[in-house]
């Protein structure tokens, strides 16, 4: 899960100013998510929803551009309206206040707050987002179920597939491994916030590859 950038609000439909356009509102997210869900950053395809942040049987804010984003509906499904205060992926850079791991030996996804003592608020936009996705990675019972089960296989092989692409870099380091790391790093591929505590967390990789890890986070803020 990484910050999201969001554009301005698509144009309003002159004839109901209350709503947005449904088709201008679906394009817009495709184009600023990248066509990926918030949550878990699996590229939707057709398949994709639109998801409110405060759920709107709450909250309503049924069509706020603020509170709309693209999910997958598998964390759509999930999250539901259990979760009332995510962090908001458009205004945190969730890739630092989460620390996004996968535990190998545990077939697990690790997630841990990294924000320190922040304002009560603040500390249970973090709890709940910290909850749901390990929900949505690890199941929501101490065995995942086959959908479940599926889902985490998807990830694994794919984060497996990005540790060999750096490992490959760091045993030969040349323009051919560099620029395939780089691409697993852009902006629409898959997984980022694991893929930013891997490089993270490695000083020589850290220092190489700094300026694509920025991603969506505010202008001339670094790593």
């Amino acid at each position: 899960m990484i910050r999201v950038k969001k554009r301005r609000s698509p144009e309003i439909d002159p004839s109901n100013p209350q709503a947005i356009n449904r088709e201008t509102l679906e394009r817009s997210l495709n184009r600023d998510q990248h066509g990926k869900c918030y949550v878990c950053e699996r590229l939707t395809g057709p398949d994709y929803q639109i998801d409110h942040l405060r759920p709107k049987s709450v909250f309503g804010r049924e069509t706020d551009w603020e509170n709309l984003f693209l999910a997958c509906g598998f964390c759509n499904g999930r999250k539901s309206n259990g979760y009332h205060r995510l962090l908001e992926p458009d205004k945190v850079d969730i890739e630092d206040e989460i620390r996004q791991e996968v535990d190998f030996p545990n077939n697990r996804a690790k997630f841990t707050g990294t924000h320190g003592t922040p304002a009560h608020e603040d500390t249970l936009a973090h709890e709940d987002t910290l909850a749901l996705l390990n929900r949505i990675f690890n199941g929501s019972s101490g065995m995942r179920k086959h959908r479940e089960e599926c889902f985490f296989n998807q990830f694994l092989a794919k984060m497996l597939g990005f540790l060999d692409s750096v490992n490959l870099y760091k045993l030969r380091p040349t323009n051919e491994t560099e620029r395939s790391l780089r691409e697993a790093l852009s902006i629409g591929e898959e997984y980022l916030g694991f893929k930013y505590w891997v490089i993270r967390q490695d000083p020589e990789l850290s220092a190489k590859f700094r300026e694509d890890l920025v991603w969506n986070k505010a202008e001339g803020k670094g790593v």
